[in-house]
This record gives structure tokens, C-alpha cells and sequence, in this order.
């Protein structure tokens, strides 16, 4: 039966896999690493609407599941010519080496993915039983417990509700995680690459990040955010049509809503840009189309349910009866977090997976991230434009959120 599920898992794959080929492919979006970036996104995106379209039909099961993708993945292996993919190697031994050490961090992360269990209290307490009350019921389940924090957006959860469903067991509900991890080095790979850096190095730096490496085992979804805040940026710098740059900005809604606030940064990183070409006008309609599905549908969900697109953040205090939650906008929030922010550079608390007490930058960031990135403030007037739209989009969040 084990083996049968497997296969069920397989067979989504594939089909998910196989149509964002076939979709980069018809927009004409193979190019380079932007190829790549964006057939994890449209990847992920699939996914997504995969199960969002089974748990809202009462589907969400083995069977029904692998049927339909079975079906889709059939039909979409008879479309002529076939996706060919061809894997290109590195250069020279400097490549090969920033390969070895990515392959080296990807299977490590698998590897605490299967031994670690999750253990941080967002994720106990309100992500991880919305999944397992879905699973349990084959829908979608409103209210599961007294916790407000049950009606924040779930786009993170339909990514890793599809591994659940097949197997019907959590022992690969980190692997969720471990995608979003991969889908932030793409991001800064393209991004790098987009600003004449050294992208490799870049996205393996970024991949073994303490607090990178801890969200991706974590359940967390901010990893999650952060990855799809990335691919904005990337597709800005590398000069996508503008659909395109919109689509993991509304991604990243679906699974946060303070999304919206980071999504200021990359509005702003894209008026420093040239005007990039136009995509086909039903390619951008179904992306457009899709994004807005995959970040509307829960604020949507929460106004007809709970009276309010915000819930439970709403108001001066939202609906938190044991903490007063931030609901508006605290410049005063702000301005204490960029005060205590010089001090944390040098906090030596154990990581954990919250990071409450640790900056989680580590030794990228400290000894070569910030002497690089001044030298960059001063040659390059393009990191300029970039690192102040970056302090723009971090700062918004802050100032919006407790």
C-alpha cells in the first residue's frame, strides 16, 4: 500500500512538473536561470491550485487526487514536441565545487526533514493542525480550534498539504520547507546573476543561512514569504514582463498577508528599471488570474466566514485575548526595531528555529556580506537602487507589524 502511495505522489509530480514545462514553454520563458525561477514558481503555483481545487470539492484524498493529475499528466505527455530538459555542467572547478557544497546543503536539509520533527509553537500550534484536520476530512475545515491564528492565509499549507495526502502521514511535511529553500536560492541566483555578481556563490551563501536552514525544517511559512519577496526582486532585475514580476508578489500574499508590505520594496526596485517587454495578453491574463485566486481566496474566505478580509488582525488589537497584537500603523515599532537592530549583529544565543533572540545572518552575511555590500553602495549605482529598495520593503513590514 506504501508503494501505491508513493506512486499516487509521483503521478502529482509529474503532472505538476509537466505542465510548468509546457507552460514556460508556450510563453517562451526557458532563457537561463529565469527559466528555472520561473518554472518553480508556475511549479508551486500548480500545486497550490491542485489542492485548493480539492479541498474546496471535497477531494482531497489519495484516489480522487491521483486519478485527476494521472489523467492530466497522460494528456500532457501526448502534446508534441516533448519538454526535453538538459542539465548543463559548471564551467570549471569553482562551479563544480559551489554545486557540490549546494547538493551538499540540499541533502542535508532531506536529511533533517526525516529525523527533525517540527518544534516551533506557530507550527504545533495553528499551521500543522489545519493540515492534519483537512487530511482527516478530505475538505477544507474552518475553526478547527479557539486560536484566531487558524484564519491567517494557508497558501503555505496547500504546498505542503500535497505531500500529505498521498502517504496520509507527516513524516515529508518539511519538505515544503526544503522547496521553499530552493525556490529563494533560484531567486538569488537569477538575482546575482541579473546584477553582474557571482550568482552561485550567491545562492549557496544564502542557502546555508542559520535562519534559512532552520525555517526550511521548521513548518514556518516565512521562509515561504521571503523565497517568493526574492523572486520579485529577481524577476524585476531581470527584466520579466511585468505579469510575471507581479505573480510571486501575489504567491507570497496568499501565504502572508505582510506580503503586501514587503511587495512596497519591490514596486519601487522596479521604478529604478527599464520598461521590460510585454508578455502574450492570455499568458498574462491566466497568470494574473492565478495569483489573484491564490491571494484573494483566504481574505475572501475570512470576510464571508468571520465578517473581515484581515481577521484576525484587524482594528487596534485584532482578536488576540492574551496579547495585544499590533493591527495598524507604528512608526514608534519601527524606530525601536532599527535601534536594537546594531546590537543583535553580535547576539550569541543557540539558533533556534524562531530565531527570537539571533539575528540568524551567520557567517555569510557578517564577515563578507556587509564589507561587499558597501564596496557595491559605492561602485555600482544599481546595488544602490536595489539595497534601498530593499531597506523600503523591510521597513514597511515593520512598521505595519508587531
Amino acid at each position: 500500500m506504501i508503494l501505491l502511495r508513493i506512486l499516487g505522489l509521483a503521478i502529482a509530480t509529474g503532472f505538476c512538473g509537466s505542465a510548468a514545462l509546457a507552460l514556460r514553454r508556450a510563453w517562451r520563458l526557458e532563457s537561463g536561470s529565469v527559466g528555472i525561477l520561473v518554472f518553480l514558481l508556475l511549479f508551486t503555483a500548480i500545486q497550490s491550485l491542485v489542492v485548493l481545487a480539492a479541498g474546496l470539492t471535497g477531494t482531497l484524498s489519495f484516489w480522487p487526487m491521483t486519478i485527476v493529475t494521472g489523467v492530466g499528466w497522460a494528456l500532457l505527455q501526448l502534446r508534441k514536441p516533448r519538454t526535453v530538459v538538459v542539465f548543463a555542467r559548471p564551467p570549471d572547478r569553482t562551479g563544480l565545487a559551489i554545486l557540490a557544497l549546494g547538493a551538499a546543503g540540499l541533502v542535508s536539509l532531506i536529511v533533517k526533514a526525516f529525523l527533525v520533527a517540527p518544534a516551533t509553537g506557530d507550527a504545533l500550534q495553528y499551521h500543522l493542525p489545519k493540515i492534519a484536520e483537512w487530511i482527516q476530512a478530505g475538505r477544507f475545515v474552518w475553526g478547527i480550534n479557539h486560536d484566531p491564528r487558524v484564519w491567517f492565509s494557508a497558501g503555505f499549507e496547500l504546498i505542503e498539504n500535497r505531500r500529505i495526502v498521498f502517504l496520509h502521514h507527516d513524516r515529508l511535511i518539511e519538505l515544503g520547507g526544503i522547496q521553499m529553500a530552493i525556490l529563494a536560492a533560484a531567486a538569488v541566483y537569477t538575482l546575482a546573476e541579473s546584477m553582474d555578481a557571482r550568482p552561485g556563490l550567491a545562492a549557496v551563501a544564502y542557502l546555508f543561512l542559520p535562519a534559512v536552514i532552520l525555517n526550511a525544517t521548521s513548518c514556518g511559512n516565512d521562509l515561504a514569504v521571503a523565497a517568493f519577496t526574492l523572486a520579485g526582486y529577481a524577476l524585476v532585475a531581470a527584466g520579466a514582463p511585468r505579469p510575471l514580476q507581479a505573480f510571486p508578489i501575489l504567491l507570497a500574499i496568499g501565504v502572508k498577508a505582510t506580503g503586501a508590505f514587503a511587495a512596497v520594496g519591490i514596486l519601487a526596485f522596479a521604478c529604478f528599471r527599464d520598461r521590460p517587454p510585454k508578455l502574450p495578453r492570455p499568458a498574462a491574463a491566466a497568470l494574473i488570474a492565478a495569483g489573484l485566486l491564490l491571494a484573494g481566496f483566504w481574505y475572501v474566505r475570512n470576510l464571508a466566514v468571520a465578517g473581515h478580509p484581515l481577521y484576525p488582525f484587524h482594528g487596534s488589537h485584532g482578536e488576540f485575548a492574551w496579547m495585544p497584537q499590533q493591527g495598524g500603523v507604528d512608526l514608534e515599532s519601527l524606530q525601536q526595531t532599527i535601534q536594537v537592530l546594531p546590537g543583535r549583529l553580535l547576539d550569541k544565543y543557540p539558533f533556534e528555529s524562531m530565531g527570537s533572540r539571533i539575528t540568524g545572518w551567520g557567517w555569510a552575511v557578517l564577515p563578507l556580506g556587509l564589507p561587499a555590500l558597501l564596496l557595491a553602495l559605492r561602485e555600482d549605482r544599481r546595488c544602490r537602487q536595489l539595497a534601498l529598495s530593499f531597506v523600503l520593503g523591510a521597513a514597511v513590514p515593520l512598521a505595519f507589524v508587531w
